[in-house]
């Protein structure tokens, strides 16, 4: 039987537990792959549901948008659920919105895991971590003059470039992109689904990237780095 190492969450602004400040949290791995684990189930359900309210595949950037809807609005402020309900209104997906708040529940424990599941102290969230990375992913390929459908793929692939930090962080590339390919299959067409999936697990490649997928691999490496050195 392996041993679990511990996995500790630093709070600048104090959360509070049972009415006092609490600046520090502890996790197990297991109890960090156990919490991931439901989200990604969770987050599968929402797509499929997202998919088949549309009748044909999701597009990256539709895609990168209920992805966006299905985390912000699971933060506690209802200004970012207003805002969620606004982006899932402008691609006719309002009518899941119901279904979303009760995947909101859920949401709870996987908002809180740290961007570094290393052992040790992390102050950074793994979602905002996330969330930045596809912001800044999308700015750099349009700064570089890609197309509208490269920047949709760029911010795909930066929101899911770190899924398999919770599972395992020495292989997360490769880790996410087998949870990607879970997410994403049936979802999204095929050649969408193996950009990003290079994407994912390339990203911290320093040689052997096909041509063809190149391009992807740097705009999301150096999106990873800008991110982190915010965080």
């Amino acid at each position: 039987m392996g041993v679990e190492w511990l996995i500790i969450r630093g709070f600048f602004i104090p959360r509070l537990v049972g009415g006092s400040p609490c600046f520090v949290e502890v996790f197990s791995d297991g109890k960090v792959r156990d919490v991931s684990g439901k989200v990604y189930e969770l987050l599968r359900k929402f797509l499929v549901e997202i998919a088949n309210s549309k009748g044909g595949l999701l597009s990256p950037g539709e895609v990168a948008d209920c992805i966006f809807s299905f985390f912000e609005g699971g933060l506690p402020s209802e200004r970012r659920r207003k805002h969620v309900e606004a982006v899932l209104e402008r691609h006719g997906f309002k009518d899941c919105l119901g279904g979303l708040r009760d995947y909101w529940r859920g949401l709870k424990d996987f908002l809180r895991l740290p961007a570094d599941t290393r052992p040790g102290l992390n102050f950074s969230s793994l979602y905002v971590h996330l969330r930045e990375t596809g912001a800044i992913a999308y700015c750099l390929a349009s700064a570089r003059g890609f197309d509208v459908e490269r920047c949709q793929l760029a911010r795909l692939a930066g929101l899911l470039h770190d899924l398999g930090k919770p599972v395992d962080w020495r292989r997360h590339g490769v880790e996410g992109e087998r949870i990607v390919r879970g997410l994403l299959d049936g979802v999204v067409g095929e050649e969408c689904l193996r950009l990003v999936c290079e994407g994912v697990r390339l990203h911290h490649s320093r040689g052997g990237v096909p041509g063809g997928v190149r391009w992807l691999v740097d705009v999301v490496s150096e999106a990873d780095a800008a991110a982190a050195s915010g965080d």
